[in-house]
This record gives structure tokens, sequence and C-alpha cells, in this order.
């Protein structure tokens, strides 16, 4: 494989961390990946080669892209753990893509890494019993991330504190018993009853694009108000990837898009959906 090392500088946000911000934090010195070690290496050790052993250590899932059979990029998740500053209920996971590259090889079976990106996931639990933010709590719902067997199901939020919201939202929308402003836009379905049977299927995932948007200006008498599009993609969609270019592309074609709009009395309260409106779209229609 020869002499050849590469030198990469990343990091990973130790809080929480938006979006295509790197922060620095270690610098690893590596023999580039073979082509067999970036197919079979197990999530950890591939993590580790990757990312070195600080983050590496925590990874316990890896997806793997390739292209035409060459390896193009990995998907990193890391063990769930619990939220800083910790947030009832809401772990987080944070996912590292790596991209490898081909061209600069000293060698043609060869990878060398070309550019990595970190985004958090989150995945929302039953708080244990007993007072929250008591000693004894804390180490439960920390225990409840640290026993997850898997991040990849983990659901996209614009932070640790949204997540909390949205994590309460859906509960309340997949409920029978809630009750809220509902409306629909379908064509085939204008009693909007196959819509509200819909709505309680749906679940937040990795495939869940999630955006804050404007709320309306209604006086609710809440003194938060929360308000989301939710876009949910056809169930039938191949594994969705966290990469930002395939963002908004024919691999992503969302079947009903959600906007919410819900509210907290105050900061004890339970968050309440106020409106909700969902979208069918359907898929397009290829012409030849």
């Amino acid at each position: 494989m020869g002499e050849a090392k590469q030198t990469i500088l990343f990091a990973l946000g130790a809080v929480i961390l938006p979006a295509c911000i790197l922060i620095a934090f270690e610098r690893i010195e590596a023999e580039p990946l073979t082509f067999t070690q970036a197919k079979t290496l197990s999530a950890t050790e591939l993590g580790k080669r990757l990312i070195g052993d600080r983050i590496g250590s925590k990874v316990i899932k890896a997806i793997r892209h390739e292209r035409n059979g060459v390896p193009a990029y990995t998907e990193l998740f890391t063990q769930p753990e619990l939220t800083q500053p910790r947030l009832n209920g809401v772990c987080r996971t944070d996912v590292i893509t790596v991209e490898y590259n081909l061209e600069d090889s000293p060698d043609a079976s060869a990878l060398l890494i070309d550019r990595v990106e970190a985004v958090p996931r989150y995945k929302s639990f039953t708080v244990p019993p007993g007072e929250p933010g008591t000693p004894e709590n804390d180490r439960a719902q920390a225990a409840a991330c640290a026993g997850m067997g898997t991040a990849s199901d983990a659901f996209r939020g614009p932070s640790a504190g949204d997540a909390q919201w949205l994590a309460a939202i859906e509960r309340e929308f997949a409920s029978a018993s809630a009750k809220f402003a509902f409306t629909c836009s379908d064509f085939a379905d204008t009693s909007c009853v196959r819509a509200r049977q819909a709505l309680r299927q749906l679940k937040l995932g990795p495939k869940t694009e999630v955006k804050g948007v404007d709320c309306p200006k209604e006086k609710t008498g809440d003194q938060i108000n929360l308000c989301y599009r939710l876009s949910f993609p056809y169930s039938d969609k191949d594994e969705y990837s966290d990469r930002i270019d395939m963002r908004d592309s024919e691999n992503y074609a969302p079947e009903w898009v959600v906007t919410v709009f819900a509210g907290m009395h105050d900061g004890f309260a339970s968050v309440r959906i106020r409106s909700l409106s969902m979208e069918h779209r359907r898929p397009p229609i290829v012409m030849y």
C-alpha cells in the first residue's frame, strides 16, 4: 500500500452540532483504507480508522454507500447518549459522513478521505419513574440512552430542544383521542378521513425532513409557540442519505407534508397541537 499517509483535521460538536459545522478536536495520522477494509471492517473499527479512537469507539452503525462497486462514502452513527444540557426523554446521536477521494490516492486500491461532515440526530424515550433532575433519574435516563442498540433510526431536528417538542407533537397526532383543528389537501380524499388515518401512522425517522416555519399570528394564550413543516417520504424509498447534496432530489419524494402549529400555555404545561394541515403528494409520473 506504500508509505503514503494522510493527515485529517476535522471535528465533532461537543454539545449540539448544527449541520455542516465542524469543530477541530483531533488530528489523525492514518494509512489510507483499502477497498476491502472499507467494505468489511466492523462499524467500530471502521469508525476508529476514519475518525480516530476518541469518537470512533462510540460508533455502533456504519452505512456504506458505493458507486459501481467502489466505496463512495460512509455514514457512521454513534451510540445515543443524553443531550447536553440534559433534556428529559431525548437522546442524541451524531451522524458522521466520510467521503472518499479516489483521484489523489497513491494506490488504485486505496481510499483517501476527501471530506467529513457531522450532524446530530435524536431519539425519544419514555422518561423513567422518579423526579426528573434528581441524580437517580438522570442515571436512569442515561442508562436508557446507553441501552439503545441502534441509532440509524434517529430523527432529524433543528436542535435538541426542538427534538423534545417534536417527540411530544408526534405522540399527540398519533393519538386517536387528541383534538385539534385539522385540514387536508387531497383531491381523492375531500373528507380527509384517509388523511386522518395516515396521520396516526406517521413516525419521525431518519427520512423525515423537519423545518421550522413561521407560526400563524393567532392569539391562543400560549406563552410558547412551536411550528414545523414535516415531510414524510414514501415508505418504499431506499435508505435516505444524510448527505446535503442528496436532499430535495429525486431520492427524496415526500408522500405527506404536514404543517403543525403547536404551543405550550407556560413552561410547565404539555405541548398541545392547535392546528395541523396535511398535503398528500403523489409521485411524479415519468413520461417517455
